[in-house]
């Protein structure tokens, strides 16, 4: 039976944590650890703690049992609010608000993006945009449909929202936004390099 709610990640040694949500504890925990092992995990803060104390350190603790999955965001907000989880990047369930980059990562996220350190370095646009891009983009654009928002994270923590899964795509120089949907439904970790989630609208 899949039993899920709301969650800690909590350093027995100083007692900080991460809390989260998650529809499949046991799924949650072992994506967790899996990245946190390869040192790909998308808070730095919890990530810099693992690698200083080891992962015998830390225990997963369940804080809420969630039976209706609507109320996950919610009952995370309260709990971060309750809590006050130092391994947390952002401190707003499903929502980049309040989240600032101290002046030495902002320093770092510009020199790694200089040159070939960007993503976009050596791109260049195609002459003439395809005509299943083309068409899709402006009739979604035309009619004002607009989609579920999302959140980007990267690495470093920096966070980048877009309208739909489509825009996000888009942007992130495809057509395609299968790979971004693997991620929002937890079959994969990553895309394009980035994490994603739903945006608490």
């Amino acid at each position: 039976m899949k039993v899920g709610g709301i969650y800690k990640i909590r350093n027995t040694i100083s007692d900080e944590c991460y809390v989260g949500s998650a529809e499949y504890f046991k799924k949650r925990w072992w994506n967790h650890v899996h990245y946190l092992d390869r040192n790909e995990h998308h808070s730095p803060h919890l990530q810099r703690a693992w690698n200083k104390y080891g992962k015998n350190t830390f225990i997963f603790e369940v804080v809420e049992v969630v039976d209706n999955i609507k109320f996950l965001i919610e009952r995370e907000q309260f709990w971060i609010g309750q809590l006050n989880p130092q391994y947390n990047v952002l401190k707003k369930a499903g929502s980049s608000k309040g989240f600032k980059h101290t002046e030495e990562t902002k320093k770092k996220l510009s020199e790694l993006n200089k040159g070939a350190g960007n993503p976009r370095y050596g791109y260049r646009a195609p002459k003439k945009t395809p005509i299943k891009t083309k068409k899709s983009t402006s009739r979604y654009i035309k009619k004002g449909r607009r989609g579920k928002p999302i959140l980007r994270i990267s690495d470093n923590g920096e966070v980048k929202e877009y309208n739909s899964i489509i825009l996000a795509a888009l942007d992130n120089n495809s057509t395609h936004h299968g790979g971004i949907s693997h991620v929002l439904g937890g079959r994969r970790n990553k895309w394009r390099g980035f994490f994603w989630k739903y945006k608490d609208v």
